[in-house]
């Protein structure tokens, strides 16, 4: 019988977590700070409200802060923001870059030696461990942040290791070890005002009792987090003790109480979007009306497999077909079973092959990595014995030719400098012609884009403007805001690449969860147009490059998709193998207006003219010309094909994981 225990991955106390928030207060607090304590202290807010609302918001802060704090030399600004970006990636899945920067946080809070620090860094570390299933090191690494949370006093810190330890020991199943953190945890956290810690404690004691057959005791903790969880903001904590619930009665052949508290908990995971727990909820309910309404089971188990694959989650769809196959079997249609039982015999191969190639994988990597660093060694200590040698003839022929080389050097260094200074100067015109035209660009399409506000507002404001003209007001001032949003992030990225040069910070990670996120924020624009996106992207495509540049071009090309796609369109996101041996070809196909073949060759120059969309969307070409150089960047291509009213694809490489 399967128990939900909840493990906790955030790091953040339940009241900054769930608070209101004044962004523009907080946007204000940055600005305003006078030390880089207080902007610290200014930037962690701001990461920390948007953590939980959206992940793009979040990690732009984070890494803001960590530029700011960088060129402050404010380490341990800096290591507070790695800190949180870490745990952002966390709760999107990607262990291996949690990992990394977690680290890399720890690495400098010791070099500080600042504690509260360091046991941060470690809780999120066990966490990463926790879910990658590692609980013999994800536990050592709780109980070293323990000890110096009690050192310092850190109520919070405490509290919310007590439950990690506790989850951790459960998964371990000892129960007694857990137990006993669960309840320290409590004694602290019922003096809180939040009782989000609280709701996350009763869930976990009452799932231990349900694996310990103590299910008398189990409800009773089950129901008080129930009870602590009836503020919409709780709903995701519901999920767990509901879900315990239904699996009690089922055990104990009540399926009238089982199904009740199954189906409340499906339509909260539907509803908070919790893929995973909504297939294994439909599982369960399939599960019980089996015998009785096979028709209906099959139908659960449909929109179970339905969303396996559109998640990917492979393993879980194995889950599904075994329901899909018993349903057969009870209805006697053992050719259908059969059939589905063969399918479910390939996906295990399949899986059982990907598994494999990752160990292959992982093992090269670590013999190319200790062969890299071997050869590494070795070359540091050819130069240096270079350089040694370079550092007397310098000397010796130093004073040998000091006087006419001192005459050369000086001649040579003015025609040198007279020819980089005309250089300069070309290159600072021609820098001069581009910040000229793009600010005219730009400044043009903001223009278009909010002068029209003040008169929507009036408008909105007056007494004689009715509801439904109020609600196709506030629509246009929503995507007046986004169009302008997305102006002025394609032009500070702009600036930023032609002040800075374009920075990479490369690793491997999965396109496939990038994707699904985007398409997931665009479904506003997606469901004003009415249109269909359909993805075509393997499970697991792991790639490898700049996260960041990744997911802007993704955004910047969807974006593009829908505006020029009429209603009722559809737009295609397909991913597979690259023609160049190593890389990934991503593809976005729409069926709108098209572009003509002038049009295509232009796409990407700096200073092409955007079409306004199919609905009068504005847009600038800052965005594409960013797509190219961020691609190119990670060593990769982009281009586009296109006919007029057929529609247009544009396609890009990356690199494939490493």
């Amino acid at each position: 019988m399967r128990f939900a225990t909840a493990f906790l991955v955030n790091l953040f106390i339940c009241t900054l977590a769930f608070g209101q928030a004044d962004v523009a207060k907080l946007r204000s607090d940055i600005y305003n700070a006078h030390t880089d304590s207080l902007k610290m202290a200014a930037y962690r807010q701001m990461v920390r409200y948007y953590t939980f609302i959206n992940d793009d918001s979040a990690i732009h802060y984070a890494q803001k802060g960590i530029e700011q704090f960088s060129s402050n030399k404010y380490d341990l600004g800096k290591a507070t923001m790695i800190n949180l970006l870490g745990g952002i990636y966390i709760n999107e899945g990607l262990f291996d870059v949690a990992l990394q920067k977690e680290e890399e946080a720890l690495k400098i809070f010791r070099a500080l030696d600042n504690k509260k620090g360091i046991a941060n860094a470690q809780n999120s570390i066990g966490v990463v461990e926790g879910r990658k299933s590692n609980y013999k090191k994800a536990i050592e690494y709780f109980i070293n942040s323990l000890a110096i949370f009690e050192s310092i006093h850190d109520t919070d810190g405490i509290i919310n290791t007590y439950i990690k330890l506790g989850a951790a020991n459960d998964f371990c199943r000892n129960f007694d070890k857990s137990l006993a953190y669960y309840n320290s945890a409590l004694s602290i956290s019922k003096k809180n005002i939040s009782p989000y810690n609280t709701i996350y404690i009763y869930s976990n004691i009452g799932s231990l009792y349900c694996r310990k057959n103590e299910f008398d005791t189990a409800k009773v903790y089950l129901q008080k987090a129930l009870d602590l969880s009836t503020d919409p903001m709780f709903a995701k904590l519901r999920i767990s003790p509901l879900t315990n619930l239904g699996n009690i009665y089922r055990d104990g052949n009540q399926d009238e109480m089982a199904l009740k508290y199954f189906g409340e908990a499906e339509k909260i995971a539907k509803e908070q979007q919790q893929s995973e727990e909504y297939i294994r909820l439909l599982l369960d309910i399939a599960e019980i009306t089996t015998k009785k309404e096979p028709a209906k089971a099959f139908a659960s188990l449909q929109e179970a497999l339905k969303n396996t694959r559109e998640a990917g989650l492979r393993s879980l769809e194995a889950d599904v077909m075994d329901g899909i196959i018993n349903v057969q079997v009870l209805d006697n249609d053992y050719k259908e079973a059969f059939h589905w039982l063969l399918r479910k015999q390939e996906l295990l191969d399949s899986i059982y092959d990907i598994n494999k190639q990752k160990e292959i994988a992982n093992i090269q990597a670590v013999y190319e990595l200790n062969k890299s660093n071997e050869q590494i060694t070795a070359l540091k200590a050819s130069e240096l014995r270079n350089e040694k040698k370079r550092n007397i003839i310098i000397i010796i022929a130093f004073f040998l030719g000091a006087s006419v080389l001192a005459v050369l050097l000086l001649y040579r260094n003015s025609r040198k400098l007279n020819v980089q200074l005309a250089k300069k100067t070309d290159e600072l015109k021609n820098a001069n012609d581009v910040k000229d035209k793009f600010f005219s660009i730009v400044g043009h399409d903001l223009n278009n884009a909010v002068v029209n506000m003040p008169v929507l507002l009036a408008l909105y404001r007056s007494p004689n403007t009715t509801e439904e003209d109020k609600r196709a007001i506030l629509e246009s001032l929503d995507e007046t805001a986004q169009i302008s949003g997305e102006i002025l992030e394609n032009l500070l990225n702009w600036g930023k690449s032609r002040i800075k040069g374009i920075t990479l910070k490369q690793d491997n990670f999965d396109a496939m969860e990038i994707i699904r996120n985007k398409v997931h924020l665009m479904r506003l624009a997606i469901k004003n147009k009415n249109v269909a996106v359909v993805t075509h992207i393997p499970a697991e495509t792991k790639i490898y490059g700049d996260i960041n540049h990744f997911t802007f071009v993704v955004r910047n090309l969807l974006s593009n998709a829908i505006k020029y796609t009429k209603a009722d369109g559809m737009i295609e996101v397909g991913a597979g193998r690259a023609d160049t041996p190593g890389f990934v070809l991503f593809s976005v196909k729409d069926n709108g207006i098209g572009m003509t073949s002038a049009q295509v060759k232009s796409i990407f120059d700096p200073f092409n003219v955007s079409a306004p969309g199919t609905s009068n969307e504005a847009g600038n070409s800052i965005g594409l010309l960013l797509c190219k150089e961020f691609v190119e960047a990670n060593g990769g291509k982009i281009w586009a094909e296109s006919e007029p009213g057929k529609g247009s694809t544009f396609y890009f490489t990356f690199k494939l994981h490493s």
